[in-house]
């Protein structure tokens, strides 16, 4: 019986960088008994990170061998020597045949063995785009699966150039619309402040600056779910027309509905004033127009304004609330001052 080749001249083998010579030896040694097989699987198994195999090559050399013999064929080795005359018996063949597969079963298996512990390779980090938008602007961006957001004035947004195989994740500071692209094995996720919306396929605003009380996430078509991001509790889900707000202060959830239209007319550059303070009123005529506004009569700050300016100019809008509030304004170099007026 051919000796052990020892675990140097097997890893030679392995990588294809032996003799002819000690190949035939190894293959003798193979032939001899389906264990020594098994011994040249386990060796493998140990050093596979470290050992190139060559594959193809023990492959076809071991088909051949098969087809000789199963043939009746001879080959130069001395394994087939043409000199030698003996005929196998049905066992001999069995036991020369199960070696054989053996080693093909051991290099399917070693390959699979391989695979799982290197790995498909380094799994690759998202890039991701940060996009930020002063006062006074807006704009829409495609995102790489087709979905669209229309980011707000004042608001940041961070997005992977490209969407993996799981979840589509995004950040937002601000407010922004989004049109999401159906795809039900990609979950579309919103992280903005203590919220995360989950939708596969809708249309959806999110309402999150860092300055606000209130966090807001309204539903335009779809269904999205909502949670906060330090809870284990079941999330709320949202229909059309159906608006959820997180107060930061009472760390509270609150669902709503009705005619959502106000919540998401800004995307259409309209300004839409409902049930707003003045003081409010304020704070969204800087972030649309980009531009300083002071409201110098503390009185008036609390009165509710009513109404919508689509595409307007600043001076219109501060004409309107003029009229509303018998108020006066001027413009100056750092933005607006308001000042007198009385609440109707």
């Amino acid at each position: 019986m051919t000796r052990d080749p020892g675990d140097i001249l097997l890893k030679r083998y392995l990588q294809g960088s032996c003799t002819r010579t000690e190949e035939l030896q190894i293959e003798r040694w193979l032939e001899e008994d389906p264990s020594h097989a098994v011994r040249l699987e386990q060796f493998s198994a140990r050093n596979a990170p470290a050992l190139p195999v060559d594959e193809e090559r023990i492959k076809a050399e071991v088909l051949q061998r098969i087809g000789n013999e199963t043939a009746g064929k001879t080959d130069k080795s001395p394994a087939f020597n043409t000199h030698n005359t003996k005929k196998y018996s049905r066992r001999e063949f069995i036991v020369r045949w199960g070696a054989a597969a053996a080693v093909i079963l051991f290099i399917l298996s070693t390959s699979l063995g391989i695979y799982l512990i290197q790995g498909p390779g380094p799994i690759q980090e998202p890039v991701y785009v940060e996009r930020t938008l002063p006062a006074g602007k807006t704009a829409t961006y495609t995102l790489s699966d087709g979905s669209k957001v229309h980011l707000n004035s004042e608001s940041t947004l961070k997005f992977p150039e490209q969407f993996g195989s799981g979840a589509r994740e995004i950040y937002l500071d601000g407010e922004a619309f989004f049109e999401v692209t159906s795809d039900k094995d990609r979950p579309f996720e919103v992280h903005a402040g203590n919220l995360k919306t989950t939708v596969l396929g809708t249309a959806f605003n999110v309402k999150a600056f860092p300055e606000n009380q209130q966090t807001q996430v309204a539903v335009e078509h779809g269904k999205v779910s909502v949670k906060k991001k330090d809870s284990a509790r079941t999330s709320m889900v949202l229909t059309p027309n159906q608006w959820v707000t997180f107060d930061k202060k009472k760390k509270e959830l609150k669902r709503e509905s009705g005619d959502i239209r106000r919540i998401v007319a800004w995307k259409d550059g309209i300004l839409f004033f409902h049930n707003k303070t003045v003081a409010e009123a304020a704070n969204m005529l800087e972030r649309w127009y980009g531009t300083n506004i002071v409201v110098e009569n503390e009185a008036i700050k609390s009165c509710v304004l009513q109404g919508e300016h689509k595409e307007e100019s600043l001076e219109n809008v501060l004409e309107a609330m003029q009229f509303a509030l018998n108020m006066d304004y001027r413009f100056t170099e750092k933005g607006v001052v308001i000042t007198g007026g009385q609440c109707k």
